[in-house]
């Protein structure tokens, strides 16, 4: 279970992408993430509620694993299952 206050860390620090885009690098120091929602490799921003974005790499939460699906050909984390 996450606090409240490492909730308002995590999220202060969640820089999420703007319009429909695909990364082409995961900048130094910052983690690469997705939500859950279904997609494909190339599924962009905002494709039916797909949504990327970066934390600085220290500060992933517990709940994201390293994902192995492929997406944008970059390493990055989604939510583990539940």
């Amino acid at each position: 279970m996450v606090t409240e206050a490492q909730f308002q860390k995590i999220m202060g620090s969640k820089k999420y992408a703007s319009g429909p885009s695909l990364p082409q690098e995961v900048p130094k120091g910052q983690a690469l993430a997705h939500n859950h929602i279904r997609h494909s490799v190339r599924t962009k921003n905002g494709a039916r509620g797909f949504r990327w974005w970066t934390w600085p790499k220290d500060q992933v939460p517990a709940n994201f694993a390293s994902c192995k699906c492929g997406w944008a050909g970059l390493p990055h984390y989604s939510p583990k299952p539940e």
